[in-house]
């Protein structure tokens, strides 16, 4: 019981990494904070590539 407690707190805790790691990059490309950091908690990496692609707010 204790090592499934351990391993659910792991989980979340990199998944909040994840998520904030996917929105401060979202921030500086010029997105929505909140949202990417939920894609990024729940399917990291690849909102991060996502975002890569998309070309940021001011330029079209």
């Amino acid at each position: 019981m204790l090592a499934s407690i351990i391993f659910n707190v792991v989980i979340i805790a990199v998944m909040v990494w994840c998520g904030r790691f996917t929105a401060k990059y979202a921030e500086r490309r010029g997105r929505a904070r909140r949202p990417w950091f939920l894609l990024g908690a729940l399917f990291f990496p690849i909102p991060s590539i996502v975002l890569a692609l998309l070309p940021p707010r001011g330029a079209l």
